[in-house]
């Protein structure tokens, strides 16, 4: 997932050491900070997937208690349905935004499925949107984000829990955005992110991929050149 590795270094992250001394707490839900590239294997998804961009028309759940209930029960049902794999091994290709084949897929598969399977149950899919994440260990992952009326919580196939985002773990990196899914936007919040970055970068987020080539050209202290992630 190197372009998803790549959106990570095109803001400055804090090292671990300085992320520890962070004192505002983090908000329940996260808020879009500034347009973001789409990541590469999405850049087709409104066309392929209508659906997963937020055009439909379904009836739609109305009672919090039921909408929650279905995100759980989704998120446990797709996550044993599913066996992971990556794209290389099923499509031959490093990078494929697309539905399970087979009952098998990678991370940004499991996302799509769910987020597939909620709007058919009825959640509002303004509420359902993919997130890029990364761990402390600077490996890129996809989930599916659930807007709920008290928190945002995240839908992982790393675990069957679903977590509000704040308490995963996770520094969420960029998403679609809730008012127009069909584009992007960086967030930058979680124990690694700072959102005082480059302003060049702010003004002209199409700097993007030059800037993290500079960097990683620049340090190979990060390891991601190795191509490890989460499935």
């Amino acid at each position: 997932m190197k372009n998803l590795a790549a959106a990570v270094f095109s803001f400055l992250l804090l090292p671990l050491t300085a992320a520890a001394s962070l004192a505002s707490p983090l908000p329940e839900h996260v808020s879009e900070y500034q347009s973001a590239k789409a990541p590469e294997g999405a850049r087709n998804l409104c066309r392929n997937y209508p659906w997963a961009c937020g055009d439909v028309a379904a009836a739609l759940l109305q009672q919090e208690s039921e909408i929650q209930a279905a995100a759980r029960e989704v998120n446990l049902a797709v996550n044993r349905q599913i066996r992971p794999e990556p794209d290389r091994d099923n499509y031959g290709m490093a990078e494929k935004w697309t539905l399970p084949a087979g009952n098998r897929g990678d991370c940004e598969d499991y996302a799509l499925l769910k987020k597939k399977l909620l709007i058919e149950r009825g959640v509002p899919a303004e509420r359902l949107l993919l997130t890029v994440v990364i761990k402390d260990n600077l490996e890129p992952h996809v989930v599916l984000l659930f807007r709920g009326k008290d928190a945002d919580y995240l839908l992982d196939n790393m675990t069957d829990a679903m977590l509000p985002w704040r308490l995963s773990g996770y520094t969420v990196v960029k998403m679609q955005s809730a008012e127009d899914q069909s584009v992007w936007s960086a967030v930058l919040l979680g124990p690694l992110a700072t959102r005082q970055h480059d302003p060049q970068l702010a003004a002209a987020p199409e700097l993007e991929e030059r800037q993290v080539a500079a960097t990683l050209a620049g340090t190979g202290s990060f390891g991601l050149a190795a191509g490890r992630r989460h499935y």
